[in-house]
């Protein structure tokens, strides 16, 4: 999401629910805004947005790993079932945390 976007979804929630009586109608105060502002610059984010690059992150790092073919299919195989049961942890995490499913 881009800082201007962020600033504007910010803005709104905090207009939504001031007390100021800013005859604003719950369009986005000009000090509302300026609260956004001031929050985005200090790195405050929405959780979800921040989970949601933590995931992709750990998604883009499980897609680099690459299984070395071994001498033993049920080695091989134990590898594949281990990368599946992180897959799936990682997916149920995403699910828990940002609503999310691959």
């Amino acid at each position: 999401m881009t800082e201007n976007k962020q600033i504007e979804e910010m803005a709104k929630e905090i207009c939504a629910k001031c007390k100021f009586d800013t005859g604003c109608s719950r369009k986005i105060c000009t000090m509302a805004y300026r609260e956004a502002e001031f929050l985005v610059e200090l790195g405050y984010a929405k959780a979800s947005d921040v989970a949601r690059e933590i995931f992709e992150e750990i998604d883009n790092r499980l897609d680099n790993i690459s299984v070395v073919p071994a001498c033993a299919d049920e080695f091989t195989m134990g590898v594949g079932k281990t990368f599946e049961k992180v897959t799936g942890i990682v997916e149920e995490l995403k699910k828990k945390y940002i609503g999310e499913n691959k």
